[in-house]
């Protein structure tokens, strides 16, 4: 969310039909409950990542492929391919770079992010990518953690660029999407120069067993790790998501072309593979926007007219309240999938009631260390279930542990789930402890998320072992709180506006004068919509396994203004805006 080597029981014959060699653990013989997929087998091909998205291209390839919806800049599947070829060829050509070698995107949505994305996997590097809201520190880190040698990115975020590079080893270059030419500075490179000047050059086969991605997570818990994933990671899970009970796209013809409209980033796993290469995979028209803001995201709707939505629980929650978000805007609507965190049942209803039909609104289950789907609901999802995530995916395994006794358990018993299958991970990159905790010896995910099944083999998930904070469907890995104790009569529980970088909190007036850090922020969360402040209780702080643990450092009320830092491993599950009074609680996420 993963240079690791997954033992062999967790591994998978190379044959055009996948099947699944497993040896049960001689510690839990006689006690395991393996749960199987309901779900018939898939074909995995031996191939890489971009010939599996490329490989039915010809049949629309005059069909537009992505577009950004506040600038129009626009491409068909056709262009698309032929530009991200000749990427691939300035890549292992001019810029000197060679298959195994690690460049980073460090882009918004755009279809330039496409373009240099295809082009670079298809040259054989290894991708990862970095938030454009991240701080040139926390940026570095990654790059040094990664072995970067190359950075694609655009005008805007080169200040913060510039401020990496000299701290990476060898001459690192930036790659800019929008500049027109080289000759600008002497480590940055124009992205059109180097597809205008691009030389033919004979693309070797990529091993679907590389490292194809390396997106990095906080995993479970912890500071962020890189998560390596391959080519056959990434197009097990595109097969298993493509299965004939589960696939709900309209075939793209002459006449149809399903659109697409998705905010979500794509340098998270969500939008790289379960937006992104699917929709690229089966010809859908993919409409991305750089950021989410309410004008643009209706405007949107109103241009394009998308027939599927992408969204999470807070994007949801503002399409269903919203005021000017009419019902004549999700008229075309057919298909909503929500992920990232869980959206309540009474949040999906009211969605629905806005929009006055029928319509499929399902949710699904990941991580990025499974690339990411393990949970997936059926193409005819039975209105019973709503608020489940679905079932097992093809070729997947799936067992729920006791929290205490790790023994497995039955139906609509709450347990960590474990998962194994194709799409798991090769493991954590430089982390040979982080992979040892989350993959264990017989090649099961320990994903750290507390949830249970039915009888009919429908997960839900509740809860998680060790609790983290996710804000528009981001994970929040850490958090320094910066506590301003203007607790003057004139201010106190004044709404302040919510930063997309900063999570909010309030902080009562007798927490003030004897603070204690954790407690404090798992106490006083409160959750705001569009509308205004929502509270949000969270539960109590816990002592039990330091599942939250409290600060023995208390600040006093004799600090008219004081700034702390301390890591936040956990406070509470927190989807949509967080804001808070009293001060602010500042993170990229």
């Amino acid at each position: 969310m993963f240079l690791a080597v997954i033992p062999t029981c967790a591994r998978y014959t190379p044959l055009r039909v996948v099947t699944p060699i497993y040896r049960a653990s001689r510690r839990l013989a006689n006690k395991v409950n393996i749960l199987k997929s309901p779900f018939g087998g898939v074909t995995i091909p031996e191939v890489s990542l971009t010939e599996y998205v490329w490989k039915d291209t010809q049949r629309w390839e005059d069909r537009p492929a992505v577009t950004c919806s506040v600038t129009g800049e626009s491409y068909t599947f056709k262009t698309l391919q032929s530009m991200s070829r000749r990427i691939s060829c300035a890549l292992l050509g001019s810029v000197g770079l060679k298959p195994g070698d690690t460049i980073a995107m460090h882009l918004p949505n755009t279809p330039k992010f496409v373009i240099a994305m295809y082009g670079a996997i298809e040259a054989g590097l290894v991708v990862t990518f970095s938030n454009p809201l991240y701080t040139a520190a926390e940026i570095t880190r990654q790059y040094l953690d990664s072995g970067v040698r190359c950075c694609v990115t655009q005008t805007s975020l080169l200040p913060v660029i510039q401020d990496v590079l000299p701290a990476l080893p060898g001459k690192c270059m930036a790659i800019v999407v929008d500049l027109e030419t080289h000759n600008i500075a002497s480590n940055l490179l124009s992205l059109p120069q180097l597809v205008r000047e691009a030389k033919s050059t004979r693309l070797s086969s990529l091993d679907p067993e590389g490292v194809a991605i390396l997106p990095y997570s906080s995993g479970t818990t912890g500071v962020p790790k890189g998560v390596k994933l391959s080519h056959r990671n990434l197009v097990s899970n595109l097969a298993q998501i493509f299965h004939p009970e589960v696939d709900f796209h309209e075939p793209t013809t002459e006449t149809r072309q399903e659109r697409v409209l998705s905010v979500l980033p794509l340098f998270h796993i969500y939008g790289f593979n379960t937006i992104l290469n699917q929709t690229v995979s089966k010809g859908l028209h993919l409409i991305t926007m750089t950021k989410f803001t309410p004008e643009h995201y209706i405007a949107a709707l109103e241009q394009y007219k998308p027939t599927i939505l992408f969204v999470v629980p807070s994007l949801l929650l503002f399409l269903a309240s919203h005021p000017d978000v009419t019902q004549e805007h999700l008229s075309t609507i057919t298909n909503v999938m929500s992920g990232a965190a869980p959206a309540p049942k009474n949040l999906i209803e009211k969605f629905k009631a806005k929009v006055g039909r029928d319509l499929r609104v399902v949710q699904g289950y990941g991580m990025t260390e499974s690339a990411p789907v393990t949970l997936i609901p059926r193409h005819k999802f039975p209105n019973s279930k709503m608020g489940s995530v679905g079932q097992i995916t093809p070729l997947t395994e799936a067992r729920v542990l006791d929290l205490t006794t790790r023994e497995d358990l039955g139906p609509h018993q709450p347990g960590e789930l474990l998962f194994r299958g194709p799409q798991v991970m090769l493991g954590y990159l430089n982390n040979e402890e982080a992979t040892r905790q989350t993959l264990d010896e017989d090649g099961w995910l320990h994903t750290g998320d507390v949830g249970y099944y039915d009888e009919e083999g429908y997960f839900y998930i509740v809860d998680r072992t060790k609790e983290l904070i996710k804000v528009k469907g981001n994970q929040v890995s850490q958090v320094v709180p910066h506590y301003s104790y203007e607790l003057t009569k004139g201010n106190q529980g004044k709404p302040i506006p919510v930063h997309p970088t900063e999570i909010r909190t309030s902080i009562s007036p007798s927490s003030a004068v004897e603070l204690n850090t954790t407690s404090a922020l798992a106490n006083y969360a409160t959750e705001a919509d569009e509308s205004g402040f929502l509270p949000l209780p969270c539960p109590p702080p816990r002592n039990d396994d330091g599942i939250r643990k409290t600060s023995e450092r208390k600040e006093t009320g004799d600090v008219a203004r004081g700034t702390r830092k301390c890591l936040v491993k956990v406070i509470a599950m927190l989807t949509g805006r967080v804001a808070y009074r009293g001060g602010i609680v500042s993170t990229r996420l």
